[in-house]
């Protein structure tokens, strides 16, 4: 190979390293504040969502246990008043 081919493949990764560069750059400066505060309250929302599930089916079971409880007690299998 001679010194000008050489030369032409380190030319090729520099071009291409600085626009692969300047793309991410152009791409990094569309995203603005309020961008990056969208995407924190979606993540928030969804979170709220996978809590609120996990506590809504903890109290379900525990309803369900004081039911089965309640009506083995009761002598007709009738519900207990409060």
């Amino acid at each position: 190979m001679s010194a000008y081919s050489d030369r032409f493949k380190m030319t090729d990764k520099t071009t291409a390293t600085n626009y692969t560069a300047s793309g991410l750059t152009a791409l990094w400066g569309m995203v603005t504040i309020d961008h990056i505060v969208a995407v924190i309250g979606v993540i928030i929302c969804i979170a709220t969502f996978v809590v609120n599930v996990y506590f809504k089916r903890k109290e379900d079971r525990r309803q369900e246990e004081l039911h089965a409880k309640l009506m083995e007690a009761s002598p007709n299998n009738e519900c207990i008043p409060k």
